[in-house]
């Protein structure tokens, strides 16, 4: 457990710097970052916060975002595929465009969220249904 926790942080620590922010200020995540095209695919980042941050073309494929805080971030392009965002905050985000089949929204705050053209197909709704086949922006 401790391994995995010190990569996360290194990945963490590194990201910081590459974003031109101070590490010892990144205690619960990245607020107002710019993470444009990281690549954070299949780690565990439950209740991180990237608030206000701007994640267009970031890959969070496979990623455990439960309780995660998104809100007023854009995610233009964003993959998210097979994420778990049970209980996040997506509340005035950007998701158009962005990849979310089979991702888990179930519980997550939605309020005033874009997801014009995002593809949405086999994800599991706010709601806990499950978006059917070719739905697109929205859950059908």
């Amino acid at each position: 457990m401790t391994m995995r926790f010190s990569a996360l942080a290194a990945l963490l620590l590194s990201l910081a710097g590459c974003a031109g922010l101070d590490p010892i200020a990144m205690q619960s995540g990245f607020v107002n970052a710019n993470l444009t095209g990281q690549n954070f695919s299949g780690q565990s980042l439950g209740a991180l916060n990237f608030s206000g941050s701007d994640l267009d073309g970031a890959n969070f494929s496979n990623t455990n975002l439960k309780s995660a805080n998104f809100s007023n971030s854009a995610a233009v392009g964003a993959l998210f595929a097979g994420a778990d965002l049970q209980g996040a905050d997506l509340s005035n985000a950007r998701f158009e465009q962005a990849s979310l089949q089979n991702s888990n929204l179930k519980g997550a705050n939605i309020t005033d969220t874009s997801f014009a053209g995002a593809q949405l197909t086999g994800a599991t709704w706010v709601d806990g249904r499950v978006c059917k086949a070719n739905s697109v922006g929205i859950c059908n």
